[in-house]
């Protein structure tokens, strides 16, 4: 089996060092998320797709994290989807929901969901890839603008508070080479040893040094990894 159709390791740290693929994004990522938990979460905190929780740390005003996830996830406190949360009309004050809702069949109706569960003032906050290549194989179904993403917000009632983009110009071609590299050799035998994984570390870290050196010249709005949308409910 290809390693992009295993079930993918989940991350106990919002950060990575960088000689991982994927740490260009995650830079970026971890700090606007802890941005967003710093200055707008606030009392229960939904965390929907948790995983193993890496943002909890960031919780200064968050009174209580409930984790919901699949009931692979022994680690969630209640079982459930972005668009089926087993929880009562306006219950939590904050829902963090991080590169899930691509994974969502009804996105819309997902959003529909975090809304109902949201008490009034409530705030959303929730990032989505602009660009990704194929992953967790059959459940991967879309990719987000920033227009399409604050449409989707919007229409289904919330007001957008703010807009993060992470990820920019170059930064994009820097990570999809990291995604070739990690692509390369996965049908071999021995692609899932550590060894092996471990001779391209040192590619890593000399494309992500080099694009963080470009990235400073090279930018643009238009073309992006990810987006963050912060939106309350009214």
């Amino acid at each position: 089996m290809s390693d992009r159709n295993k079930k993918p390791k989940r991350r106990v740290s919002p950060s990575v060092p960088v000689f991982f693929p994927d740490w260009l994004l995650l830079r970026e990522l971890t700090r606007d998320v802890t941005w967003a938990l710093e200055r707008f979460a606030r009392g229960t905190l939904l965390d929907v797709g948790c995983g193993e929780r890496p943002y909890s740390r960031c919780r200064s005003q968050v009174t209580q994290w409930i984790g919901l996830d699949a009931d692979t996830n022994s680690s969630a406190d209640i079982t459930g989807s972005a668009d089926a949360v087993p929880l009562p009309d306006g219950s939590v004050d904050t829902i963090l929901c991080t590169q899930v809702l691509e994974h969502v069949p009804d996105a819309e109706g997902a959003f529909a969901e975090l809304y109902r569960v949201l008490r009034p003032g409530g705030m959303l906050i929730l990032t989505v890839p602009q660009y990704w290549p194929l992953h967790e194989e059959p459940y991967d179904f879309r990719r987000y603008t920033e227009i399409g993403l604050r449409r989707v917000a919007t229409e289904t009632g919330f007001t957008v508070v703010a807009m993060r983009a992470q990820g920019r110009g170059v930064v994009v071609s820097g990570q999809a080479f990291n995604n070739a590299i990690l692509c390369t050799g996965e049908h071999l035998p021995f692609s899932g040893q550590m060894w092996f994984k471990a001779t391209k570390a040192p590619a890593y870290l000399a494309v992500n040094l080099i694009t963080v050196a470009l990235s400073a010249m090279l930018r643009t709005p238009r073309d992006v990894l990810n987006h963050l949308i912060v939106a309350r409910k009214p």
